[in-house]
């Protein structure tokens, strides 16, 4: 919320612009003289967060005079920030596979495309000025968990895993499995020692690696199941935060599209 203000603030002339551009970072400032206390929330957000926890630089008054020191060229920054240029040519995307495939992705599948299409991950070789960079704060805090969901993707593709049964029948399979392999690996432990030669303890040794690379597999992957039933609910969440927060801003930038299409035919 701080980064957002002093970001907010640095490329404001007046309160108006301040709380346009603290809207398309997903928040919103409440205050009134009915309010005791100003406070900001997340526009997705039930709970606000009263101004005077951020610190006293956060309060109303703080705010209005770093605002006011502002010089007059901030007003460039400002509607450079509110609106971006954006490219004259057609927008061209290329994806492997087919496209009559793309369109049957169902269920998990098309939850995690969703959300990668909305974190700028796809489509993977397009240019950085063409990817989409997240709005709502639930979304930028999502991206921090790449990795995770690198992971869950994979997963979900290399397994064809679909919907929630499915995962939920892959971590029974896989616990089967992991349980079947671990008692094979704890009876070849006890065969080394009764082994009568080097060859055959090395053999023996061998086998109990691969035996151990595939149960870690296994549980790597029964940990990534397990967290793609857990994130589910949260992936949700954040698709209609980014999608409210976008919603928002186009009704904001409205106005002054129109106005910048009266002016082209003003021409």
């Amino acid at each position: 919320m701080r980064e957002a203000i002093d970001k907010a603030i640095s490329i404001s002339y007046n309160e108006k612009q301040f709380a346009a551009a603290l809207l398309k970072m997903g928040y919103q400032i409440g205050e009134s003289d009915t309010r005791k206390y100003p406070t900001i929330r997340s526009v997705n957000a039930k709970k606000a967060t009263r101004l005077y926890h951020l610190g006293e630089d956060y309060l109303p008054n703080a705010i209005r005079k770093r605002i006011w020191m502002n010089p007059p060229s901030v007003k460039v920054e400002w509607a450079r920030f509110q609106y971006p240029a954006q490219a004259a040519e057609a927008k061209q995307y290329r994806c492997r596979g087919s496209v009559r495939e793309m369109r049957r992705l169902t269920g998990l599948q098309a939850l995690f495309f969703i959300f990668g299409c909305l974190i700028g991950v796809y489509p993977a070789n397009a240019p950085p000025q063409r990817r989409r960079k997240p709005l709502s704060p639930e979304m930028k805090e999502a991206c921090r968990r790449l990795d995770r969901f690198t992971q869950q993707v994979t997963l979900l593709s290399r397994q064809r895993l679909r919907t929630e049964e499915d995962v939920k029948d892959f971590i029974a399979s896989s616990g089967s499995e992991l349980d079947t392999l671990l008692k094979a690996r704890r009876k070849l432990y006890d065969k080394v020692s009764r082994a009568d030669s080097e060859q055959e303890k090395d053999a023996i040794r061998q086998k109990y690696g691969d035996y151990t690379q595939r149960i870690t597999e296994l549980r790597r992957d029964i940990r990534t199941a397990e967290r793609i039933l857990a994130d589910e609910p949260k992936l949700r969440e954040c698709i209609a935060a980014e999608k409210e927060v976008r919603r928002l801003q186009r009704q904001l930038e409205a106005p002054q599209k129109k106005i910048q299409r009266n002016r082209g035919y003003e021409r």
